[in-house]
Formats: structure tokens, C-alpha cells, sequence
């Protein structure tokens, strides 16, 4: 596979935003309570930073110099660095929702900005759904193929274990890889045509035609359907 880098890359000014910490908009509703955002950070606590408070700073940054946003993923999770993504195709509600990325989206272009996504598609979050399915149905799932797990749980009918701890995960269960409870994907195994028809789709599959999706919306001027997070990475000009 080709890997094409586009030119802007060469001198942009980077900066790497960690949503949750960053800054809070009080037109985002919190849920409930949440970490002091003054205290020092612990591992699994929310500050409550959101998209919105991104975009409120983002004059603050031009005047750094930045010309490109990095975001760590935005997508609804249930941790505060939302890698243990549960649903690909939404914002997280904590973060300001689809609503606060577009609004972040335009007006970082209106200063000339590029904003990019951290894609995580090598692993999910345990709520994915086709993974909960997996652990619901077992063997019965049509699910079981898009996971590595170990084929000897599910032939015994042994029920797989979602919070493993790092013993189970290392040695009675070693082909199942959660790294702090995110499960692999086979996204190396994808196959097309007959195969494909045979073990359905791979999650990367899935993903990439939501994208495809999105592009041909888009080009239909229905921008208020797009699939948020699929078509937001291009030049402000000419966005994708």
C-alpha cells in the first residue's frame, strides 16, 4: 500500500490536544460530578474538557504559531483518553457531541488550521457493540471472527472474560489481547468477495464504508448527515 503524504505536513506547527484536559466550555452540560479540574489528575478520572473549550482557545493558539490540531480520539468511550472507543460513528456526548466538532471543525479552518483525528481501528472499547454481542452469544455470534480471541473457550462453551485481569490475559486466555480492557481486531485478515461473504465484514471494513458513505453525502451537499469523524481531515480550502 502506497502511503501518500500531503505537502502541508512538511511545515506545519503541530499541537497535540488531550480534550478532557484541556479546557471546559459551559455551554456543554456535564453529566454529574466530575474530578477537580485543579487537583492532579488520576488515571481513570474526567476534568470534563470538551470540544467546545478547544475551540474557545483556539485565538490562544493561533498565537503560537499552530497551524494543525492533533486531537487524541473523540469518540464515544467510557475512558478519559478515549481510546476504549464503544461507538465510531459519534462524538462523545462529554466532549460536546457531533455538534462541537463541526463547530471546532469550522472555525479552526476559518483561521486556516488543519485538524486530524486520532483513528484508533487497530482495537475497540468492550462497549463496541459487535464485541458485546461476542460475549453475549458466544460462539453463536456471527461477531466471533472479528476478535482475536481463544477458539477453545468458545468450542467448550466457556464465557469469555471481559475484565480480565493480566494473568488471565497473559496465560489462560492467550488469545485474547486486552491492553487495559480493549479488545483486538482482525483488521489484518480482512478479506474480500467470496470471503468476505463468508465471514463478514472486519470492523476497519465497516468503518472505511461509512466513510465512503460520508464522501458521496457530502458531495451531495447533505453535510448534516455525515458520519462526523470520517471527513475531517483536508486543507481548509478543500476540506475531504
Amino acid at each position: 500500500m502506497t502511503i501518500e503524504i500531503p505537502g502541508w505536513v512538511q511545515d506545519a506547527v503541530f499541537y497535540q490536544v488531550f480534550p478532557d484536559r484541556f479546557a471546559s466550555s459551559p455551554r456543554v452540560p456535564k453529566p454529574g460530578p466530575l474530578e477537580a479540574w485543579d487537583a492532579p489528575p488520576t488515571r481513570h478520572g474526567f476534568k470534563g474538557g470538551d470540544l467546545r473549550g478547544v475551540t474557545a482557545h483556539l485565538d490562544y493558539l493561533t498565537d503560537l504559531g499552530v497551524t494543525a490540531i492533533y486531537l487524541n480520539p473523540v469518540f464515544a468511550s467510557a475512558a478519559n483518553h478515549r481510546y476504549h472507543t464503544y461507538d465510531y460513528l459519534h462524538v462523545d456526548p462529554m466532549l460536546g457531541g457531533d455538534a462541537a466538532l463541526r463547530e471546532l471543525l469550522d472555525a479552526a479552518h476559518g483561521r486556516g488550521m488543519r485538524v486530524i483525528l486520532d483513528g484508533v481501528f487497530n482495537h475497540s472499547g468492550r462497549g463496541f457493540w459487535p464485541f458485546h454481542h461476542l460475549l453475549e452469544a458466544g460462539a453463536d455470534s456471527p461477531y466471533r471472527d472479528w476478535f482475536h480471541i481463544n477458539p477453545l473457550f468458545l468450542e467448550v462453551g466457556r464465557q469469555l472474560i471481559a475484565y480480565p485481569n493480566r494473568a488471565a490475559s497473559s496465560s489462560e486466555n492467550p488469545k485474547v489481547q486486552f491492553v487495559g480492557g480493549m479488545p483486538d481486531g482482525k483488521h489484518d485478515e480482512s478479506r474480500s468477495g467470496a470471503g468476505a461473504a463468508e465471514t463478514g465484514p472486519r470492523p476497519i471494513q465497516v468503518l472505511l464504508l461509512n466513510l465512503r458513505r460520508g464522501e458521496r453525502e457530502r458531495a451531495q451537499g447533505n453535510r448534516h448527515r455525515l458520519p462526523v469523524g470520517f471527513s475531517v481531515i483536508g486543507s481548509p480550502q478543500a476540506p475531504v
